[in-house]
């Protein structure tokens, strides 16, 4: 049983950012500007690698973006050129998809409990959102208020 929860916007200023799992057996609560630094890691039993972990995950970040990607893909080449495994492998990937998934789908239905893997109704993670044919290759609203957030800039690639 645990909690998940995550902050990326917070205002009216940049806040630190936060990822908090809170479980049965223990805690870790990320936080930084760019999720850049452990804030909690607390487990009922510790373990030989707890610290290390606690040293090696966090990092001085320039910005509130961080590092990006760049180790992360900096992996993902040496491993497709050694043909050694990476640091997350496909079948892993898609598990954390789909968790993520159905909490964007559960936040969609008002809260409602969704299972990874449930099918997608409402919410609009990956299905890019069409912004209305006047505003193509310009980035507008494609609701009232709302910044168009389809994921490819409009008029490009259709």
């Amino acid at each position: 049983m645990g909690v998940f929860e995550a902050t990326t916007a917070t205002g009216p200023s940049d806040l630190d950012a936060s990822l908090s799992i809170l479980g049965e057996h223990g805690t870790v609560i990320l936080g930084g500007n760019a999720v850049n630094r452990i804030a909690h890691w607390q487990f009922d039993v510790e373990t030989e690698e707890d610290d290390r972990i606690r040293a090696q995950a966090s990092q001085e970040v320039p910005n509130v973006y961080g590092h990006g990607h760049v180790d992360y893909l900096a992996d993902v080449v040496r491993s497709i050129l050694t043909g050694r495994p990476g640091q997350v492998e496909g079948d892993e990937g898609r598990k954390y998809v789909r968790i993520l998934t159905a909490m964007y789908e559960s936040a969609a239905r008002g809260g409602v409990p969704v299972r990874p893997g449930a099918r997608v109704v409402r919410a609009r993670i990956g299905r890019p959102e069409v912004p209305p044919k006047a505003s193509r290759g310009k980035v507008r609203s494609a609701r009232r208020g709302e910044p168009w957030l389809g994921g490819v800039e409009p008029g490009v690639g259709w």
